[in-house]
């Protein structure tokens, strides 16, 4: 079995000084909170676009024609007091 070296990690620094464990643990749960908060806005853009790119395969539209047909559904939801997402 390998030997696993275990190298010094380095401080962090923010404007020349070493953070804490504490701020960097604080730095870690922001980031850990931020991604948390944009996953589902990914998620719902890759869904999206897999959506666009079955619906262009089935029908053959341009992307001008799936934009104007996106645009259509938004108004005639919105004409009926409802949404174009899922429920």
């Amino acid at each position: 079995m390998p030997k696993i070296l275990h190298q010094p990690t380095k401080k962090i620094t923010k404007g020349g000084q070493k953070m804490s464990d504490n701020n960097i643990t604080e730095l870690y749960g922001a980031l850990s909170k931020f991604l948390s908060a944009i996953s589902p806005a990914i998620d719902y853009v890759r869904e999206l676009d897999a959506s666009l790119t079955d619906l262009k395969q089935a029908t053959g539209a341009s992307d001008e024609e799936l934009k104007q047909l996106f645009i259509d559904s938004k108004n005639i939801a919105k004409g009926l007091n409802t949404t174009t997402k899922k429920k």
